[in-house]
């Protein structure tokens, strides 16, 4: 079975291009599911507005999130992914994101209060939030709503979600490296699979 490797953050910070860095190099990428029912809500409806519909959204969000974990968890990928499949934010980063968009404890996707996240994922990589300057040219896509104060909420509520479901020995911070340029994407990438490869080969976890 392959480990589920999570690359977590608050919104803008880097992600997607991280991702495909990863997936240049052969590994298992999955891109970000919340991105993706957006996306298809506006392709409905152009006026939809994310804002509006929070309760519902997360609701739908984390039961696809959920399902594409279960298969993936349940699979045997070994040959395809090196091992690995790295994932764009994860069922409990989605939580952490709902908690910090303001949604009330009875408001959250009930799907959340149903699955054992024991063990669930082996790493968390946690990637520092993007200067302001760079956040507000690249969060302009028309799909990103949140504001520069959003994303820093965001960030803190991810990284205590985690740490209360006993993820604290299993997050490593990636360094920022300055700007959100090719080479600081190619060397966050490196510092991930260098990280991942040192944990696994010496088995810390």
């Amino acid at each position: 079975m392959a480990e589920l490797i999570v690359l977590e953050g608050g919104v803008c910070c880097g992600k997607t291009k991280i991702l495909r860095e990863l997936s240049n190099r052969g590994y298992h990428v999955i891109d970000e599911v919340p991105r993706k029912v957006i996306e298809e809500k506006i392709k409905l409806n152009p006026d939809y507005n994310p804002n509006k519909d929070r309760v519902n959204l997360q609701e739908e969000i984390a039961n696809k999130q959920h399902d594409l974990e279960e298969i993936l968890l349940n699979k045997n990928l070994q040959k395809y992914s090196k091992g690995f499949i790295f994932l764009d934010r994860s069922l409990l980063g989605i939580l952490g994101f709902s908690k910090s968009s303001g949604l009330k404890n009875s408001e959250l996707p009930k799907i959340f209060s149903k699955v054992d996240f024991n063990n669930r994922y082996y790493l968390i990589f946690l990637l520092q939030n993007l200067p302001k300057k760079l956040f507000d040219k690249f969060s302009k896509d028309g799909l990103r709503v949140e504001s520069y104060d959003d994303t820093i909420k965001c960030y803190y509520s991810v990284k205590k979600i985690y740490e209360e479901y006993g993820y604290k020995d299993r997050m490593i911070k990636v360094p920022s490296f300055d700007i959100d340029s090719v080479p600081a994407i190619k060397s966050k990438t490196d510092y991930i699979i260098n990280s991942l490869l040192f944990y696994k080969e010496n088995e810390i976890i």
